[in-house]
């Protein structure tokens, strides 16, 4: 019998037990080391990305809305529809942060 298995084994329970002998489960999210800036950045860049995405999908709608008014009754209703969507991607957008806030956060104890 091998005993490269149970090196393996004890090696990965060593790794993920503290020094009560239970897995640390409890921490919450942390950067890699010097990702904090960049991490803000590309969190900053998404929101303002998003956020013109936004505007002009408004714009595009509206435009529809304005072109279908008269005998392109169908064109009108896709514009109305659309600018549901945006409206509901934005609002995604807006609650993204305290989505994943919530999600990762760790219980009080």
């Amino acid at each position: 019998m091998s005993t490269i298995p149970l090196l393996v084994t004890e090696a990965l329970l060593r790794a993920i037990t503290l020094a009560d002998g239970y897995p640390d489960w409890d921490t919450g999210p942390e950067a890699p080391p010097g990702m904090d800036g960049l991490a803000s950045d590309w969190i900053a860049w998404a929101y303002w990305v998003g956020g013109l995405g936004g505007f002009f999908g408004i714009v595009v709608c509206a435009g529809m809305m304005m072109m279908g008014h008269r005998n392109r009754h169908n064109l009108s209703v896709e514009g109305a529809t659309g600018m549901l969507w945006v409206i509901a991607g934005l609002c995604t957008l807006v609650m993204a942060g305290s989505i994943v806030t919530g999600v990762l956060a760790t219980p009080a104890e």
